[in-house]
């Protein structure tokens, strides 16, 4: 069976395959490995029983609140017996944490390529928004610029009209 650092060492193998940088490591209270740019937490499990639960949610909420998580991963060795994944998988199934995957070693390329392709799709979205909001924007400041200057100069025209009239003619 592989140990905590064994498997964290392939995880780090499988992100720097698909260029995820690591932006944090063995942070007490957070996942194991943290993943800024896909919003990505690994915790790695060699072990489990039922004390272990209520430590392992405290860490996921955590990640969850101090990072603002939008995945986190529970990875386990693929020679974990299906009673115990089932246990731990028990987690995942009642929602407890909305964003959480518990997963075989085996499994973490297939479900990097998910992560990877959904948060592909959510920048495109996010570059889509801001072209649509700089566009709306600028339209916007350009009709307000116009009324400016049309209230402007009709105020102007005005006043330049009125000093007309009260000015004595030239000789």
């Amino acid at each position: 069976s592989a140990s905590i650092m064994d498997l964290i060492h392939i995880c780090e193998h499988k992100l720097a395959l698909r260029n995820a940088e690591i932006t944090k490591r063995f942070v007490v209270g957070e996942t194991d490995l943290w993943v800024q740019p896909w919003g990505l937490g690994i915790e790695v499990r060699t072990s489990w029983d039922s004390k272990s639960e209520t430590d392992l949610l405290n860490i996921l909420s955590d990640t969850n609140f101090r990072l603002g998580a939008r995945h986190l991963a529970v990875v386990v060795p693929d020679d974990f017996s299906d009673e115990l994944f089932d246990l731990i998988r028990g987690i995942e199934k009642r929602e407890v944490i909305k964003n959480l995957s518990i997963i075989r070693i085996g499994d973490l390329g297939k479900y990097l390529d998910e992560i990877k392709r959904k948060e592909a799709a959510l920048e495109r979205e996010r570059r889509r928004y801001a072209r649509e909001l700089n566009k709306y924007v600028a339209n916007r400041a350009a009709q307000d610029v116009r009324g400016f200057v049309a209230k402007r100069g009709d105020a102007a025209a005005s006043w330049l009209r009125s000093k007309q009239a009260t000015a004595p003619l030239p000789p």
